[in-house]
């Protein structure tokens, strides 16, 4: 992710005073040990190899993270950078490699939280809902497999695409329930946007190709593909984005009928729905294209980070 996580200032390590066995008590003998000190001589750094931030640039950083409003300072005066969890995907033991589970996510989304100035952590479907609402300031419920069924009932037809595994499903419902309680703010990716819909009592179109004739190309299982969304003026997007924006889309299912509550904010020439918020004050954004892999990703994780600043 780029981020480093722990500095050591450069200079020298002094191993303190020993007794040497046989000398006088006054003997002592001291070891001075260079750390990440360049030798006089021999090797010349190369050009293109990119330095280590000095000090000055180091304090610059901390001033930037202690002016942003909402982050508290711990004892000692350390910063501290909002944490914003990543819901993973999980793989027990058919697709990755048979017999052993694994919890995976793109690295994109690490990227784009950090670059928005918090602190990402990725937060599987083992952990407690409610503990990870208590140690993370917001989330970011990530893109994932087909959902098998929509809530009223019509199921996915298998050519749509792997489904998600129910054990995420459930898990990513509970995770709403707890942001909610705690306030957290949450944005929604792709899959994400599709549970928050249905988890507030929207509908799914399970296989959009089949639900929208002449829809444009989506893409999916993995596959990137750009087209335009027009954005609703006075929506959370459209002061960072204006009226319409290029985005990167990957999906085969999409938001039916708008969950109550919760408004259209974006939309492709096609007319599926590309974004949803809450009419009310929830700090809560959906988006069905994928941010972190395209030039909206400061807009979009911007606002989370933002967002989780202002309910510090």
């Amino acid at each position: 992710m780029g981020a480093r996580l722990g500095h050591a200032d450069a200079g020298r390590v002094v191993v303190g005073p020993a007794l040497l066995a046989g000398q006088r008590r006054s003997s002592r003998l001291h070891r001075h040990v260079a750390l990440d000190r360049p030798r006089a001589r021999g090797r010349r750094r190369d050009a293109h190899q990119p330095r280590a931030p000095g000090r000055q640039a180091q304090q610059v950083r901390a001033a930037r993270h202690r002016a942003r409003p909402g982050h508290g300072s711990l004892p000692g005066g350390v910063t501290r950078v909002p944490t914003v969890g990543i819901t993973v995907s999980l793989d027990r033991g058919r697709r990755i490699r048979p017999g052993t589970e694994y919890l995976y996510v793109g690295r994109a989304y690490a990227r784009a939280v950090a670059a928005a100035g918090a602190l990402p952590l990725l937060v599987p479907p083992d952990a407690d809902p409610a503990a990870a609402a208590a140690r993370c300031d917001g989330f970011v419920v990530t893109g994932g497999g087909m959902l098998p069924v929509s809530l009223d009932g019509v199921e996915a037809p298998a050519s749509v695409g792997a489904p998600e595994w129910a054990e995420r499903i459930a898990w990513d419902r509970r995770l709403l329930d707890a942001a909610a309680a705690a306030r957290r703010p949450v944005l929604g990716v792709c899959y994400g946007m599709q549970i928050m819909n249905l988890h507030a009592g929207g509908t799914l179109q399970v296989d959009l190709a089949a639900a929208t004739p002449g829809a444009l190309d989506h893409g999916g299982n993995g596959r990137l593909v750009e087209h335009d969304v027009a954005l609703r003026e006075g929506s959370r997007l459209f002061a960072q984005l204006g009226a319409r924006a290029r985005v990167a889309s990957s999906h085969r299912q999409a938001v039916d009928r708008v969950a109550p509550g919760f408004a259209c904010t974006a939309s492709a020439p096609d007319g599926v729905v590309e974004a949803i918020e809450p009419a009310g004050g929830e700090a809560l954004l959906g988006v069905e294209w994928h941010p972190e892999s395209d030039a909206t990703a400061p807009a979009v994780y911007g606002w989370l980070v933002r967002s989780i600043e202002e309910r510090a």
